[in-house]
C-alpha cells in the first residue's frame, strides 16, 4: 500500500473514530450515516441506502481485523485498497443520495467526509471548470479518488 493511501486511510480512521479513542465500533460507522442523513435532510428510503452502505463497510472492517467488536487503526489500515474500494463505493452512495449535484452541496458533503473546512475555497475553484451542475459520475469519481486512491485526486486542484 503506498504512502498516499495509508495516509488517507488514517483520515478515514480519524473520521470514524468520533471519540477519539483510537478504535472503531460499528456505532461510529452507523454515526457517520446518520450524521450525512441528519446534516442534508435524507428522506427515508434514501437514508436507509446510506446507512446500508457504510454497515456493509463495517462488516467488511470486522471480518478483516476486527476483535471484540471493534478495530484499532493499524488493522483499519491494513484493509488497504480493498477498503479504500469499499468507503469509496458508500461515499458515492452517500453522496447520491445526500447532494443534490451542485457544486456548493459537493464542496459541503466533501467536507462533511472529512477534508478540512478551510479548503472549501479550494474545492470550490477546483470544481468551478465543471459549471454550477455536475454529473454524478464526475462527482462520484471526485469523491472516490480523494477519500480512496494512492494518488493525488485532482479534487483540490493538486
Amino acid at each position: 500500500m503506498g504512502a498516499g493511501l495509508h495516509v488517507k486511510l488514517a483520515r478515514r480512521f480519524d473520521l470514524f473514530d468520533a471519540n477519539d479513542d483510537g478504535v472503531v465500533r460499528r456505532r461510529d460507522f452507523t454515526g457517520t450515516a446518520e450524521r450525512l442523513v441528519r446534516r442534508f435532510r435524507v428522506p427515508p428510503a434514501p437514508a436507509e441506502r446510506v446507512r446500508t452502505a457504510y454497515e456493509m463497510v463495517w462488516l467488511f472492517v470486522v471480518a478483516s481485523g476486527g476483535a471484540d467488536r471493534q478495530v484499532e487503526r493499524a488493522a483499519f489500515a491494513a484493509g488497504g485498497a480493498e477498503l479504500a474500494r469499499r468507503l469509496g463505493a458508500a461515499d458515492v452512495v452517500a453522496f447520491r443520495e445526500c447532494a443534490s449535484g451542485g457544486a456548493g452541496h459537493v464542496v459541503e458533503f466533501v467536507v462533511a467526509l472529512g477534508a478540512h473546512p478551510g479548503d472549501a475555497p479550494l474545492i470550490r475553484a477546483a470544481l468551478e471548470p465543471h459549471g454550477p451542475w455536475l454529473p454524478p459520475e464526475a462527482v462520484g469519481r471526485l469523491v472516490t479518488a480523494f477519500f480512496a486512491d494512492d494518488a493525488p485526486s485532482g479534487l483540490y486542484g493538486r
